[in-house]
């Protein structure tokens, strides 16, 4: 197995009280196609992708990310791998 298929496991497989650094999340989120956008001024990391048609903003406060965003990210992505077999 690959890093890049572990890290997808393992993000994929979260389980609560796990921690999931911030800079995997974000591997995970380019990988699928997202695109970072700078923020100046912001403790907010926002994410895009072209298949989708709103922002996926991420607070940034230390190494690891809330529950909760890596739960929509997950969505999110499968979200997107759906509108893509659509097509």
């Amino acid at each position: 197995m690959s890093k890049i298929e572990k890290l997808i496991a393992k993000i994929e497989n979260y389980k609560s009280g796990n921690k999931i650094e911030f800079s995997d999340l974000e591997k995970y989120l380019k990988y699928s196609g997202f695109k970072k956008k700078n923020q100046n001024g912001t403790s907010h990391v926002i994410f895009t992708h072209d298949l989708l048609d709103r922002p996926f903003p991420i607070p940034k406060h230390g190494n690891s990310v809330k529950e909760v965003y890596v739960k929509k990210a997950v969505e999110l992505v499968e979200e997107i791998n759906y509108r893509k077999e659509e097509r």
